[in-house]
């Protein structure tokens, strides 16, 4: 199943519900069942090719909010709600390598998450990303 997000593609990895994950054996879906597009283990983005350092770009996968930031030429995933107040980190800026929240001004370290900056206190979860050329691929579970 392929999504169109701003001017990203997002296919939608094997969830191994409906057919055991069976990529190695040829029996995977290739992510075309309901099973993957609800709940999946990892998703691929395309269309990166033009995109400037410092954009956010806001995806909703799975029923997670998600941002996807290019700073210093790497990408970087994380959860798109503050753990503040639930602002929507989407709408917020990139500043010396943290999100910077539009509510309330809590900063998170791209790479790890942590809290650079109050009023949050607890870190955004963030999710590790493989790179092949132009396309990525974010592992939503480890």
């Amino acid at each position: 199943m392929m999504k169109n997000l701003f001017d990203l593609t997002v296919n939608y990895g094997c969830c191994g519900g409906c057919c055991g994950g069976g990529e190695s054996d040829g029996g995977c879906c290739g992510g075309a069942c309901s099973t993957a597009a609800a709940n999946p283990k990892k998703i691929v983005v395309t269309g990166l090719k033009d995109a400037a350092d410092d954009q956010i770009k806001k995806m909703e996968v799975g029923g997670k909010k998600l941002i996807l930031v290019k700073h210093d030429g790497k990408f970087f995933a994380l959860d798109g709600t503050c753990t503040h107040k639930g602002g929507a980190l989407g709408k917020g800026l990139v500043l010396d390598g943290k999100i910077v929240c539009p509510l309330h001004g809590a900063e998170f370290d791209l790479a790890s998450g942590t809290v650079a900056k109050g009023p949050a206190e607890k870190p955004l979860k963030t999710y590790k990303i493989d790179q092949r050329g132009d396309e990525l691929t974010i592992h939503l579970e480890e």
